[in-house]
């Protein structure tokens, strides 16, 4: 196995393969950090359409099992709060407000302060080193919410984990995009995705088990949840720290001619996109208004979704009039976020299969809005089995999760993806900090879920309008992506 320095840059994905004798793009094809490649410069060594699914099958095998297990994790620590608020609110005295504020504001300033630096440190260092650190960071941080006692040290811990968190996911994307093509991202990173879903699909029935030991240990049961779920996270760090290839020159799970197929695919993608898009210099993805119109898109995407992430138990709750038994309310959350695993997955491979991005994002959220408005009137006048029901349509607002998350990937390469990305994803956050701390506001005002609804409603129609817009590269226009086969020249 070809061994390199873990903080060597990799290309990024996009290009099509040449059957035929290929042509070094840079003095460095054939090297990476010094060490040395077998070259491809004869038919011999090109992989056969075999061979090529066989690597595509290793990457699967090696990279999605664990990208989508951190996942989960990582949004059972963020989210396991909603089912912690059930019991712990009032144990702690905190409002709703104060709830929204913590969730939200708190939680993604810390998550947005911490994207661009910790990005830029992962490119660096490396995605096996520093996802590792930043897991193990976060997993200690989120058994600390064991120990809370007051607001103050809510606020605070969820500062830390935010912090903790903020490269995690773009970190995870940009690894992917070191292994595979565009089109083979958009089902990649829709596996992992699903995570985001599952996770709570996953997490609420592990809630409901752990809030029934409370006073188990002279715990609470919401203390059982922050100390197991954290922990679960800690040994997750420590085996990325052993099992994760940072790059296709470490993938050590592969021959030896098949990562040299891979480094070569993936060095011919990068050049081939440094040629129109924001290639190498990171400063170009800032200047590229694609960037920016994605930002919007996230920022607005995110009201929605984390505004009913952090809420869905507690508008459950009020559904059920205010249950006695909080599992029942965990075990229902499970259904819409469910469905939400299954729409994400599903438009994901949709999209890859007719080769389209707006309208897999602009018609997802255009239901979602409708949902929400209708859920906002339910709600109102009190007809819960009808709302409980407009809940389950609502959680297509996930659908476009996949699709939105490769766009970047369609114009921005090398440096630039790391740059751009991160930028997307800070911007993005703001929308989670606004989304719970809306509703938390609202509610704290008195205003129930009515006006609350309506805003993420709004923010979900204008986010479908925003996609129905966006430019698609000229490139995926004419040929399909992610065919192994496809000749380039």
């Amino acid at each position: 196995m070809a061994d390199v320095e873990e903080g060597s840059s990799m290309p990024s994905p996009g290009s099509k393969l040449c059957t035929g004798k290929i042509k070094s793009k840079s003095p460095e094809l054939g090297r990476i950090s010094g060490t040395a490649l077998p070259r491809i410069d004869s038919p011999i060594d090109v992989l056969s359409s075999i061979q090529k699914d066989d690597v595509l099958k290793k990457l699967y095998l090696h990279l999605l099992p664990k990208f989508f297990i951190l996942t989960v994790l990582c949004y059972v620590d963020r989210t396991n709060l909603a089912f912690a608020a059930l019991t712990m609110n009032d144990d702690i005295n905190i409002s709703s407000f104060e709830y929204g504020l913590g969730s939200g504001l708190f939680f993604f300033l810390g998550y947005i302060i911490s994207q661009v630096p910790s990005n830029l440190a992962l490119h660096r260092v490396g995605a096996r080193r520093w996802l590792s650190f930043l897991v193990i960071a976060w997993g200690i941080i989120a058994t600390l919410f064991a120990t809370l006692k007051d607001v103050r040290q809510f606020y605070v811990l969820r500062f830390f984990l935010g912090c903790a968190e903020g490269g995690t996911m773009p970190g995870m994307w940009y690894t992917l995009s070191l292994f595979f093509s565009e089109g083979e991202l958009t089902v990649a990173w829709g596996w992992v995705l699903v995570g985001t879903a599952l996770s709570q699909v996953i997490g609420a029935p592990i809630a409901a088990g752990l809030l029934e030991m409370e006073g188990v240990g002279h715990l609470h049961g919401w203390q059982w949840l922050f100390l197991v779920e954290g922990l679960m996270t800690v040994v997750m760090g420590v085996y990325l720290a052993m099992a994760l290839a940072s790059n296709p020159s470490k993938a050590y799970f592969l021959a030896p001619s098949e990562r040299t197929w891979l480094h070569k695919r993936q060095s011919e993608a990068a050049a081939d996109a440094a040629k129109s898009g924001s290639g190498t210099v990171s400063l170009a993805a800032i200047k590229d208004l694609r960037t920016w119109h994605l930002s919007a898109i996230s920022l607005l995407a995110n009201i929605p979704k984390w505004g009913i992430v952090f809420f869905c138990p507690l508008i459950i709750d009020y559904m059920l009039g205010g249950a006695k038994d909080k599992a029942v309310v965990a075990l229902l959350t499970a259904i819409p976020f469910g469905i939400a695993a299954a729409v994400i997955l599903g438009n994901a491979y949709h999209s890859k299969a007719t080769n389209e991005r707006r309208w897999h994002v602009a018609v997802p959220l255009a239901l979602a809005a409708g949902a929400l408005f209708a859920l906002a009137f339910l709600l109102k006048h009190h007809k819960m089995r009808a709302a409980f029901g407009t809940l389950m349509v609502a959680a297509v607002v996930w659908a476009p999760d996949a699709v939105v998350a490769i766009w970047p990937a369609t114009f921005l390469q090398g440096p630039g993806a790391a740059t751009g990305i991160a930028l997307i994803n800070t911007i993005g956050s703001f929308g989670g900090m606004a989304g719970p701390l809306i509703i938390g506001a609202v509610r704290g005002a008195g205003g129930g879920y009515f006006v609350s609804m309506l805003v993420l409603a709004a923010a979900s129609l204008t986010t479908s309008l925003l996609s129905a817009v966006f430019p698609e590269p000229k490139k995926l226009k004419r040929r399909l992506s992610g065919d192994l086969s496809e000749p380039a020249c």
